[in-house]
């Protein structure tokens, strides 16, 4: 078997034979006793391609077959429950039954189908020795709908749908509050988010307070509630749950309560719980503010402006506040110094912000040191809070910088039962924005730290990488006689992916083969998509592929706000998924993804095929999510799938046909790489020297920017 110019042929050379793979015929189910199978070739080629290529009628043959029924079949006998909220189990039992005796069958193989929305999940059981069978069903988080049950004779084709249940679901999201209440003022919230599952209808959906769901059995002294007005939702139709509270001088300081979520179809049994702890606090104001502190720096004649933010965090407004420049003691600061804004701020109401602006100019006269100065903000009804302002002046315009490297095993113990105080190892290289030729690397102390010494003020780009890390980019000011800190967090790949060509002797064509290598028992999640690449097979118009998608967490870590991202349909393909997927994933848990796949149009050029004329045609999919590390830092990841197509010579819609696995710290692996060479620092300004043919001269010459 030979590939000529974008088609499969079989080449049979005078007096040879040739004989194909097994392959499958469906028979329906309502064919008579005898039937006949019959095989036809199109066409019969010569020299195919060739100037003198003859193309003849082909041939048909058939043969006769005679058909029985299956040896034995399989029942359902009972499903508990038949109508569920999907807070509980289901349990399908049945028996195998023998057609000639019609007696029960022991250790008999079934299989039993549970179909929801046109998405099937088939299970292989092994009736006991009295024949019968028990499948228990766990709904996913979020299923709903009306679930057919099929128990059938091993691979048969038919679901007879001999039983059915029915899961109501209104999932809820946040279910957890945590309110920082003020004292006898009411507060109106409505952030919890309720949404009605596939058939599912809620009516005169409503917020209760049942007082034997709190934690002293009795509603909480003091705690006024305004649970809102009920209302009703559709099938996958979603609304707030508004509700008001309010706590009294009689109120404990601190305390937790739980709502319910009921509707007239779950009578008194709950559609979930939200559960909201609570803390009273006296009406005051409350200053913060960011930076906490200023540290810079100004060489003679020149200037430098820096901001301090003022915000009012407190529950009441903050009344007659008054910003002050001063020094240590007290006293008025020097003349080169000053307070840009006004000193009158007047009132900051709850949650406004106010930005405070100070400027230096210092002359030659002013000695080289470190000036230490406060700015001191009062107001008639909050503590008055100094806040520290350090001005280094130099006549060197010369400055440090600290970077601190993190990852997610910082904070964590080595083999010796150490805390790891840092990621060691990591590269970190600089450059002006402007001179590019001002530049340097180090790498990371067994602290995290590396120390760049002696660098002129000004603005900087950075770039941090570690092997089986993802780098990491950004930017940072170098200010006269100070030593400035930054704290970096470079994402771990747990997940890559590597591929390999695999050659089949009989056919000419070639699969590749995807393996994802991830690393497992790391304190983070390691989340996998399986398989991570697929190859749709040749789909005629209107048929339908039906899959899974397996999505485990191999870490030691719970992957929160899961996000999935599933292709959209185009002209070609409609993707359908499974839905009413969960918002987290605890370590080693595992989640399996129903979903199907229908032709809708051909992908060959002519029309006449299915998608072998079509070149480098693929979709995938997606997961995000977050995670907070061992040392408090909180970063994300991802994993990815795909569904390619074969490829031939022309060309169609669709995404390339790259493969790339996904990364437990936020970025991309695998993939096709490109060709090497320079990698500037990403920012607007260009390399000094480019490589001959170098894209990246070519866009920055043409005013791109690279």
């Amino acid at each position: 078997v030979i590939t000529i110019s974008g088609k499969t042929v079989a080449r049979i050379p005078a007096g040879d034979s040739f004989t194909s793979d097994w392959f499958g015929v469906p028979i329906p189910e309502g064919a008579s006793d005898n039937v006949t199978i019959e095989l036809q070739i199109d066409k019969l080629h010569y020299h195919l391609t060739q100037t003198d290529a003859v193309v003849i009628q082909g041939m048909t043959g058939s043969q006769t077959a005679a058909l029985s029924e299956t040896p034995y079949y399989a029942t359902v006998a009972s499903i508990t429950p038949q109508n569920s909220f999907g807070d509980e189990p289901i349990i399908i039992t049945g028996q195998a039954i023998d057609r000639s005796t019609t007696n029960p069958l022991p250790s008999a193989p079934i299989q039993v189908v549970v179909v929801v929305n046109g998405f099937e999940r088939t299970v292989d059981l092994l009736t006991g020795i009295d024949g019968s069978y028990t499948y228990t069903f766990n709904p996913l988080e979020g299923e709903s709908g009306i679930f057919e049950v099929s128990a059938i004779y091993p691979n048969l084709l038919a679901r007879p749908a001999q039983d059915q249940f029915t899961i109501s679901r209104v999932t809820l999201n946040p279910t957890l509050l945590n309110l920082r209440l003020p004292k006898n003022v009411e507060q109106h919230f409505d952030v919890v988010k309720a949404t009605a599952g596939e058939g599912t209808t809620a009516t005169n959906l409503r917020l209760e307070l049942n007082p034997a769901d709190q934690p002293s059995g009795s509603a909480p002294q003091g705690i006024t509630l305004d649970l809102g007005t009920p209302f009703d939702l559709q099938s996958q139709q979603s609304a707030q749950l508004p509700f008001s509270i309010a706590g009294d001088n009689t109120a404990d300081a601190s305390g937790t309560l739980y709502l319910r979520v009921l509707s007239d179809e779950s009578g008194v049994a709950s559609l979930g719980k939200v559960q909201i702890n609570y803390q009273l606090q006296e009406t005051h104001p409350y200053l913060s503010f960011k930076p906490n502190y200023i540290e810079t720096g100004v060489v003679h004649n020149g200037s430098i402006q820096e901001t301090i933010t003022l915000e009012n965090t407190g529950l009441a407004v903050m009344s007659g506040v008054n910003v002050e420049l001063l020094d240590t003691s007290g006293g008025q600061p020097p003349s080169w110094i000053s307070l840009l804004s006004p000193a009158a701020q007047g009132d900051l109401a709850v949650g406004e912000k106010r930005e405070i602006q100070i400027a230096a100019n210092p002359s030659d006269a002013v000695a080289e040191a470190n000036y230490p100065f406060i700015l001191r903000v009062s107001s008639s009804n909050n503590t008055t809070i100094d806040i520290n302002v350090y001005v280094v002046v130099t006549q060197s315009g010369i400055g440090s910088m600290l970077f601190k490297a993190a990852d997610i095993y910082t904070a964590t113990l080595d083999e010796n039962g150490v805390p790891i105080p840092g990621l060691a190892g990591a590269k970190i290289r600089y450059q002006h924005e402007i001179d590019l030729g001002n530049e340097g690397v180090l790498y990371t102390d067994q602290l995290g730290e590396a120390f760049f010494q002696n660098i002129p003020a000004g603005r900087y780009r950075f770039r941090a990488s570690a092997s089986n890390h993802e780098d990491l980019s950004g930017r940072f000011t170098i200010k006269p006689g100070i030593t400035a800190v930054k704290d970096i967090f470079l994402d771990y790949n747990l997940i890559s992916v590597e591929w390999s060509v695999r050659e089949i002797t009989i056919e000419d064509k070639y699969q590749i083969v995807l393996e994802a290598i991830f690393e497992t028992d790391v304190p983070a999640p390691v989340i996998v998509f399986e398989p991570t690449g697929t190859i749709l097979p040749d789909l005629p118009v209107g048929e339908v592929f039906h899959g899974e998608l397996r999505l485990t967490n191999h870490g030691l870590v719970r992957a929160d706000n899961l996000t999935f991202n599933f292709p959209t349909s185009d002209a070609y393909f409609k993707y359908e998924f499974q839905q009413g997927l969960p918002n987290s994933l605890n370590a080693k848990e595992s989640l399996v993804i129903p979903y199907r796949v229908t032709a809708l149009a051909s992908l060959s050029p002519d029309g006449s095929g299915s998608g072998a004329g079509c070149t480098a045609y693929g979709s995938s999919a997606r997961v995000n999510y977050d995670y907070e590390c061992a040392n408090g830092a909180e970063t994300s990841g991802s994993s990815s799938t795909h569904w390619n197509t074969t490829t031939s010579t022309s060309s169609c819609g669709g995404t390339s046909n790259s493969w790339s696995g996904g990364s437990g710290g936020g970025g991309a692996g695998g993939g096709y790489g490109g060709s090497g060479g320079y990698t500037p620092i990403t920012g607007q300004s260009c390399p000094k020297q480019c490589p001959p043919g170098s894209t990246v001269c070519s866009i920055c010459n043409s005013g791109g920017g690279q």
